[in-house]
C-alpha cells in the first residue's frame, strides 16, 4: 500500500520550478513517485466555453500522456 509524503519546501525533492513561484506552498502531500516532480509535464485546465480545436487538444495531449 502506497503512503503520502510530506515534502517540505527545503527538501531536496521539492520540485524547482515550484520554488520560485509567487507564493510557493510550503508543504507538499504526494501520492506516487516522487522522483518525477521535477520532469517536464503538462497540465491540462477545463474550460466553461471551449472551443473544438481546444477540445481536440486536450484529446491529443491527453492521449500521449
Amino acid at each position: 500500500m502506497m503512503q503520502i509524503k510530506e515534502i517540505s519546501i527545503n527538501d531536496k525533492e521539492y520540485p524547482k520550478r515550484l520554488r520560485y513561484i509567487k507564493n510557493p506552498p510550503e508543504i507538499l502531500y504526494v501520492l506516487g513517485n516522487t522522483k518525477i516532480l521535477n520532469d517536464e509535464g503538462i497540465a491540462i485546465i477545463g474550460s466553461r466555453c471551449c472551443t473544438e480545436g481546444g477540445r481536440r487538444n486536450a484529446r491529443v495531449f491527453a492521449a500521449n500522456i
